[in-house]
């Protein structure tokens, strides 16, 4: 079943490989470098204007719970296995882990690429240093935990 998936993961990457080279031609791949950087100037620019504000807060936790919301399981399996892999029913534990944890790595390569870049924002919004920040720790309610408990 291993040697199975295999095959059905190349032969996905074959399919979509071929496709992302119409869709990334030259035109289009310079535009999205122009896209890109225009976005992080921007990006960069904004945070230097953001002051602290309690809505800031709301918006980084939305945003990190929307790129939760990525990634499906991707089982690569088609209509005729409901047949053909009938026999091989035991075995397909094994085919479904190999699928899962394909992708659980994709999901989480987009998440940390998501989380790397609210990165900034979320020092601005949670007022805290880099390592606090790597945390997701708040500095403040750390504080106040803090106080109360010496009270």
């Amino acid at each position: 079943m291993d040697k199975l998936f295999q095959q059905r993961r190349q032969k996905h990457m074959q399919h979509m490989f071929r496709y992302l080279r119409l869709v990334f031609n030259d035109q289009f791949t310079i535009a999205f470098v122009f896209l890109i950087g225009g976005l992080g100037y921007w990006y960069a620019g904004f945070l230097q204007t953001l002051q602290y504000a309690w809505w800031e807060k709301f918006i980084a936790m939305f945003l990190m719970i929307g790129l939760l919301q990525f990634g499906n399981l991707a089982t690569l399996l088609k209509p005729a296995d409901k047949v053909f892999l009938l026999p091989q029913e035991i075995n397909m534990e094994r085919y479904l882990k190999a699928a899962l944890r394909h992708s659980l790595w994709l999901s989480l390569l987009v998440q940390v690429v998501g989380v790397v870049c609210l990165l900034p924002f979320i020092e601005v919004a949670f007022q805290a240093n880099f390592i606090e920040t790597l945390w997701l720790i708040d500095r403040k309610s750390t504080r106040l935990n803090s106080s109360h408990k010496r009270s």
